[in-house]
C-alpha cells in the first residue's frame, strides 16, 4: 500500500503484546550475552595517602614552590616509577615498559591542596593509586609516600651541614674581630681613634640601657593588655551583651591579624638592612597591602550581615588583641636588638674605660656607631665594620636554622609529614555493577522491541481488519467471510509455524555468543566501568 493508517497507542501496545514471546526471547539472549561480557570486568581498588606540608619560617615558604615542583616531577618520573613496575610486575611481564609507564601514570593521581585564605600556599599532598589488587595498590602508594621521608632526611642533613659551615665561618670571623680589637688595643692609636672607640662603647652602653628600659615597659604593657583582654572576653560572653548570639570573629580574621603583625615586624627588620627598592622589601609591602584589603572586606561583610564583627564589644576585643600582637612583636624585636648590642659591646677592646659622663655625652643618637667609625676613612675600621655586619647576619641565620631544627626534632616531623598511610581498601571504587546491569537491561529491551518491530513492520502495510479497508479502500465493510482451510493446508500451516519458531530460537541462540564476542572485543562494559 501507498500509505500507513494512523494508529492509536493502544494498537501498538496490542502488537507488542502479540509479540511478547519474541521480545522476551531476544531480551533474554541479550542479557545472557551482556552478563558473560561483564564477567571479565575486574574490580578496581583505590588506595590513598595524605602528606602534610609544614613551613616553620618565611625562608621555607619562599622556597617551598621549588621543592614541591621537584617532588611532583620526581614522583612521576621514569627513574621513580620504573623500579616499582619491575618490582611488583604491575601490568604483567609481557607488557612493554613504556606502555606500563603510561598506564601507571594514568592510574596514579597526585593532588595538591592550597590554603583557602591569604597567603595561599600548599598545605598537603593526596596520593591515590588504582589497581585490581587491593594489597598491591596499598604497597605501591606506600612506596611513593616513602619518598617524602627520604626527602626529609636529605633536608635535615643539608640543614646540619649548613649549620656546621656557618659555625666554622662565624668562628673564623670572631677570630678576625678579636685580632683587630687586640691590634687596636696594643697599637699606638691616635687621640681621635681612641675617642671614637670610647664613643662606640659609651653609645652601646646607652643604647643597651634604653633597650632594657623599653623591654621592661613593654612587659608591663603586655601584662596590662592581657588583663584588659580577659575582662573584655568576660563582657562579650555575658548574657547582657548577647551571649551566644554575638559572633566572636572568624578564624580567618584572626589568622590575618597575626600574619599582618609578623609581616610588619619582618618589614622593620628588612628596612634596617636594605633600601626601599629592594625586592624583599617590595614583596613584604605588597603582602601587607593584600592582607589589609582582605581585612577590610571581612569587616565590610561583618557590618552588612550584622554579625559579631560589627558589635561594639567585639570590635573593642579585636582591637585589644591586635594591640597585644603588636606589643609582642615589638618586644621580640627589642630582645633581638638588645642581644646584638651586647654582642657588639663584647667585641670592643676591653681595656678602654668609659665614664658615666662619657655615656651621657654620647647620647642616644649614635645607634649605628660602627657605620660612623667606617666613615673615618681608616682601613682597619672599614674592615672591622664589614666583618661585624657579616657576623651579625650569619649569627641570625644560624639561630634561625637552630629554631627550625628544634621544631623538627619531634617524631614524624619535617617539611613533609605523613598524616595517613595507605590502608588496604576494603571495597572497590569501580565498576558499579548495578549501573552495568541497568545498561544491559536497557540494551536487552531495545533489542527485543527492535525484533518485534522487524516482524510487525510488513503487516502495517497490509489490510488486517475493517479499519484498514475503510481507510485504504474507502469502502465500508458489510461482513466478514471466515477463512476456511483444508486439512492439508492446516498441516502445512502448522509445519510452517514450527519451522518459524525453530528458526527464531536458533537465531536467538546464535545471537548470544556473537553479541558476547562483540561486547568483549570493543570493551563496552570496561569503558562504562571507568
Amino acid at each position: 500500500m501507498g500509505s500507513l493508517r494512523p494508529r492509536a497507542i493502544t494498537e501498538y501496545l496490542q502488537m507488542l503484546w502479540r509479540r511478547k514471546f519474541l521480545i522476551v526471547l531476544f531480551a533474554a539472549a541479550v542479557m545472557v550475552a551482556a552478563y558473560s561480557a561483564m564477567i571479565p570486568v575486574r574490580n578496581v581498588y583505590e588506595a590513598s595517602a595524605l602528606v602534610a606540608i609544614s613551613a616553620q619560617s618565611s625562608d621555607e615558604k619562599s622556597a617551598i614552590d621549588v621543592q614541591l615542583a621537584a617532588v611532583n616531577q620526581y614522583l612521576q618520573s621514569r627513574a621513580n616509577l620504573e623500579p616499582i613496575i619491575q618490582q611488583y610486575k604491575l601490568y604483567g611481564e609481557k607488557v612493554d615498559l613504556d606502555v606500563a609507564l603510561s598506564m601507571l601514570r594514568r592510574d596514579l593521581k597526585i593532588e595538591t591542596k592550597l590554603r583557602d585564605y591569604y597567603p595561599q600556599f600548599p598545605t598537603s599532598f593526596t596520593i591515590t593509586y588504582k589497581h585490581n589488587d587491593p594489597a598491591l595498590a596499598m604497597r605501591v602508594t606506600n612506596d611513593l609516600v616513602s619518598y617524602f621521608r627520604s626527602t626529609n632526611e636529605v633536608l635535615e642533613k643539608r640543614s646540619a651541614n649548613e649549620i656546621n659551615e656557618l659555625d666554622a665561618t662565624i668562628y673564623e670571623i670572631e677570630g678576625k674581630l678579636k685580632q683587630i680589637s687586640q691590634q687596636r688595643a696594643s697599637s699606638a692609636l691616635s687621640f681621635n681613634s681612641l675617642n671614637t672607640i670610647r664613643n662606640q662603647k659609651a653609645s652601646l652602653l646607652s643604647v643597651i640601657d634604653s633597650l632594657g628600659d623599653k623591654e621592661l615597659s613593654l612587659n608591663k604593657r603586655i601584662v596590662e593588655q592581657q588583663r584588659q583582654i580577659s575582662e573584655q572576653e568576660k563582657l562579650v560572653k555575658s548574657p547582657l551583651s548577647g551571649g551566644a548570639d554575638v559572633v566572636q570573629g572568624s578564624n580567618a580574621y584572626g589568622v590575618l591579624l597575626v600574619e599582618k603583625a609578623r609581616l610588619e615586624a619582618q618589614l622593620k627588620e628588612q628596612k634596617s638592612q636594605y633600601t626601599d627598592k629592594n625586592s624583599k622589601v617590595i614583596k613584604t609591602q605588597a603582602d601587607i597591602s593584600e592582607i589589609n584589603k582582605q581585612l577590610t572586606q571581612l569587616e565590610e561583610k561583618g557590618n552588612q550581615s550584622g554579625s559579631g564583627m560589627a558589635h561594639p564589644e567585639i570590635r573593642e576585643l579585636r582591637d585589644l588583641r591586635r594591640q597585644l600582637t603588636i606589643l609582642e612583636t615589638d618586644i621580640e624585636l627589642t630582645k633581638r636588638e638588645l642581644e646584638r648590642k651586647r654582642q657588639a659591646l663584647a667585641l670592643l677592646p676591653p681595656d678602654i674605660s668609659v665614664s658615666p659622663a662619657e655615656i651621657a655625652s654620647a647620647g642616644t643618637g649614635n645607634n649605628n656607631v660602627l657605620s660612623q667609625d667606617a666613615s673615618k676613612g681608616t682601613d682597619g675600621v672599614d674592615e672591622y665594620g664589614l666583618l661585624f655586619n657579616r657576623y651579625g647576619s650569619l649569627t641570625e641565620k644560624r639561630d634561625s636554622l637552630h629554631r627550625i631544627g628544634a621544631a623538627k626534632s619531634s617524631e614524624n616531623s619535617g617539611l613533609f609529614q605523613v598524616v595517613d598511610k595507605a590502608a588496604m581498601p576494603s571495597s572497590p571504587v569501580s565498576p558499579n555493577r548495578l549501573k552495568l546491569m541497568l545498561v544491559a537491561c536497557v540494551m536487552a529491551i531495545g533489542v527485543g522491541l527492535m525484533a518485534a518491530f522487524v516482524v510487525e513492520a510488513p503487516r502495517l502495510m497490509m489490510i488486517q481488519d475493517e479499519r484498514d479497508v475503510d481507510y485504504l479502500l474507502g469502502a465500508p465493510v458489510v461482513g466478514f467471510i471466515p477463512e476456511t482451510l483444508t486439512p492439508s493446508e492446516s498441516r502445512h500451516n502448522r509445519k510452517l509455524f514450527l519451522v518459524r519458531v525453530f528458526g527464531v530460537l536458533l537465531l536467538a541462540a546464535m545471537l548470544v555468543p556473537v553479541l558476547a564476542i562483540l561486547l568483549k572485543k570493543f570493551q563496552v562494559f570496561q569503558m562504562l566501568a571507568k
